[in-house]
């Protein structure tokens, strides 16, 4: 560490000020970040890096990155095993040596050994950039530990797992329900129906979908409407309303009418149940 201290001032002459203004960058990351010379030692880490790694910076200054993160190739030697030509850190920091040009965000799974009892992954963006000083190669190497957004993604999964189980069982149940069922907007347009109210009333999906009640003609008397929406907007629902419903053929069915409010897409709308008497 103290020969890269001494090249990075003789590269920046004597402004102090310049160096330690890198220094407090450099510190100040959350970001693992570590200076590897053309051998790919570390003569430089963060704070934040020594933190991760949980070894003394005595430790840590001189050795490589796979044996300060405890890779699990670690025995044969780092950057000696055969699997270590698909490690990315390496693989990085080899195309930044050799052409002077960036690896930026670079994910990959780092296997290494969990406090020497059991492997784990840890996933990263790998970022390497070229650091030459006085013709003397280094590159500057940032590890970003995504372990938490990993968890927040599995997470999302899990949860949009479990709603799509809920949506195929509300949709068997929506078309299995021997009840007549629709899905209407507030202004009586109808958004689904099951098989039950096709069954029920006569009117196929095909021929309610994007009209209205008005349209179809359903309410025997318009006004029993007008009571459900009273009730709807007293209460929030409503609960074996009788009404009478005029079905496609012209004929008429006495029906009990359970309705609740539904969001979709937060729009609001209602969701009937209707069971013939």
């Amino acid at each position: 560490m103290e020969e890269f201290r001494i090249k990075f001032k003789e590269s920046i002459g004597i402004d102090n000020q310049a160096y330690r203004l890198f220094e407090a960058v450099f510190h100040s990351s959350s970001n693992i970040m570590m200076i590897l010379d053309k051998d790919s030692t570390i003569v430089h880490i963060n704070k934040s890096g020594v933190k991760a790694i949980r070894k003394p910076l005595d430790q840590i200054l001189g050795s490589r990155v796979g044996e300060v993160f405890n890779c699990v190739e670690v025995e044969t030697g780092c950057n000696k095993s055969d699997n270590c030509k698909n490690c990315s850190v390496r693989n990085a920091f080899n195309f930044t040596l050799s052409t002077g040009d960036e690896k930026r965000d670079l994910y990959s799974e780092l296997n290494i050994w969990d406090l020497d009892t059991t492997i784990k992954s840890l996933p990263v963006l790998i970022t390497t950039t070229d650091l030459t000083l006085n013709n003397d190669k280094y590159v500057l190497l940032i590890l970003n530990d995504i372990t938490e957004l990993k968890e927040i993604e599995k997470q999302l999964l899990k949860s949009k797992s479990k709603l799509r189980d809920v949506r195929n069982k509300y949709k068997v149940a929506f078309e299995t329900s021997p009840d007549a069922i629709n899905i209407t907007k507030y202004t009586g347009e109808y958004i689904d129906v099951n098989e039950g109210f096709e069954l029920m009333t006569g009117y196929s999906k095909d021929d309610v979908l994007g009209k209205t009640s008005f349209d179809i003609k359903i309410w025997d008397n318009i006004s029993q409407r007008e009571q459900m929406l009273e009730a709807f907007k007293k209460d929030g629902s409503v609960t074996d309303m009788p009404a009478v419903f005029k079905c496609k053929d012209g004929s008429k069915k006495n029906v009990l009418l359970s309705a609740k409010y539904v969001e979709i897409k937060r729009i609001p709308h209602i969701l009937s149940i209707i069971r013939e008497v």
